[in-house]
């Protein structure tokens, strides 16, 4: 859920959800390359001494764009600002993408090639979608010509740089989250909980997975940015847990809750058959006269 996070330009048409509270992100997994904490023309010297391990989800899409690196910059998301998920504390920010390339097209590289979003695709083509026809900014910066790096747009590996000021709709927002405190968090430290949307939907998808701290309660996600199932216009919503609970979107979830199912309509007040004898003990009750003999 990224509608908190202040990120300028204009939310991507092609997002599941524009309010930006489910935003689809592909998990990398471990990455062994540099980050930058602030502008700098990154040189082979630096990245070889600041590569490390660290756990990253990458977005599906530029969330925004027409955006320049300098408004990201003035909003703290090129270098990185806090945010938390249900518990989970991470670094929201955009990848380093290298200074220069080499090569061309597919064959094209970032350098220093232990750049973020090369060695995320290194993983895998699949590991970072939706780059055709769209440019994503990079960390990185050409400090002599004093213009900032993307990549995308004609092919996944493409590398190009543009002013720090420009901004067209082409260019755009595609953020990072770095998971922070493995050491704490341990190996089995991160669970999914699945969100089973039932008639509604979110784009395409009717389940989605999000990201919650293992053994620890969790926040009901929010309602807005789901499509309502076809014909639905009333307004009431509530999560049903796989303990059998309901949940407002906001409440506090145990821990033992491993999936949630959207409830678009009011339940029935009752779950018991019309024209079906059932039983109650009226003894303690003090119904006066004498009882009837024709009761069983």
């Amino acid at each position: 859920d990224l509608s908190g996070a202040g990120i300028p330009g204009t939310a991507n048409d092609a997002l599941p959800d524009a309010t930006l509270h489910y935003v689809p992100f592909t998990y990398a997994g471990m990455v062994n390359a540099y980050k930058l904490t602030s502008a700098m023309e990154t040189t082979e010297e630096y990245a070889e001494q600041n590569k490390y391990d660290h756990s990253l989800f990458v977005a599906e899409h530029n969330v925004t764009r027409a955006v320049s690196w300098i408004d990201l910059n003035t909003a703290g998301l090129i270098f990185g600002k806090d945010y938390t998920s249900d518990g989970v504390d991470y670094t929201l920010r955009a990848p380093s993408v290298g200074s220069a390339s080499t090569g061309s097209y597919d064959l094209e590289r970032g350098t220093p090639q232990s750049n973020e979003w090369d060695k995320i695709l290194d993983k895998g083509n699949g590991y970072i979608k939706n780059w055709e026809g769209m440019e994503s900014w990079g960390q990185d910066i050409m400090e002599d010509l004093d213009v900032s790096a993307h990549r995308g747009h004609m092919s996944a590996r493409y590398w190009n740089c543009s002013t720090d000021t420009f901004s067209q709709l082409y260019h755009g927002f595609r953020p990072v989250l770095e998971v922070l405190g493995l050491d704490t968090l341990g190996a089995d430290g991160l669970k999914a909980v699945t969100l089973d949307l039932g008639d509604g939907k979110l784009g395409v998808e009717s389940s989605i997975q999000i990201i919650v701290i293992d053994d620890s309660t969790f926040t009901a996600p929010a309602s807005d940015g789901l499509t309502r199932p076809d014909g639905n216009t009333g307004s009431y919503f509530m999560w049903l847990g796989s303990d059998g609970k309901l949940y407002d979107p906001g409440d506090n979830v145990p821990a033992d809750v491993t999936k949630l199912t959207a409830q678009f309509n009011l339940p029935e007040q009752f779950t018991l058959a019309p024209g079906g004898t059932y039983y109650f003990d009226l003894s303690g009750a003090g119904i006066p006269g004498t009882a009837n003999d024709a009761l069983p």
